[in-house]
């Protein structure tokens, strides 16, 4: 299935847990930052991406815990860390038992990411108007295989 057509299910077909945090990512109330939901990149659908800071926040239900998900995901978070994304995984149970604590987290990764001498956020109009697969493969161009990005993950117990 194409992404863009898996993107839009995505968005129509929303989880309990991408509901409680798309209320508090909606309309820059994280740390002022816009994050866009069901945001296809290449072959993959993220569930939250912030274009600025190039953060993904995925969340992970039961099936991430079995082995051909964990594959999946590894493979998954390789490809966006070549094209610079930095992923923060929350499992839905962390949503339920720690709102809070999730939600500090994700905002001191995005200062963090945001103040960070080592990336360069994208503003609005800081990069040319391209299609979304035009600005990856231009972003892609910019990696040598040989540079080291950070993948950090958000564990909140």
């Amino acid at each position: 299935m194409n992404t863009s057509i898996q993107a839009q299910t995505f968005r129509r077909e929303m989880r309990w847990a991408e509901k409680l945090l798309w209320h508090h990512l909606r309309n820059r109330k994280m740390a002022g930052c816009k994050f866009r939901r069901q945001y296809s990149i290449g072959p993959y659908v993220l569930d939250f991406f912030c274009y600025e800071s190039k953060l993904a926040i995925e969340l992970d239900g039961r099936q991430h815990g079995e082995l051909k998900a964990q594959v999946h995901d590894a493979k998954r978070d390789r490809y966006l860390k070549i094209h610079g994304i930095r992923i923060k995984r929350i499992w839905n149970f962390q949503l339920r038992e720690n709102l809070d604590g999730v939600l500090a987290g994700i905002r001191m990764a995005l200062e963090e990411l945001m103040e960070s001498p080592h990336s360069v956020p994208l503003t609005p109009g800081s990069a040319k108007a391209l299609r979304p697969g035009e600005r990856e493969r231009e972003s892609f161009t910019k990696i040598q295989p040989s540079d080291k990005v950070n993948v950090t993950c958000l564990v909140i117990s």
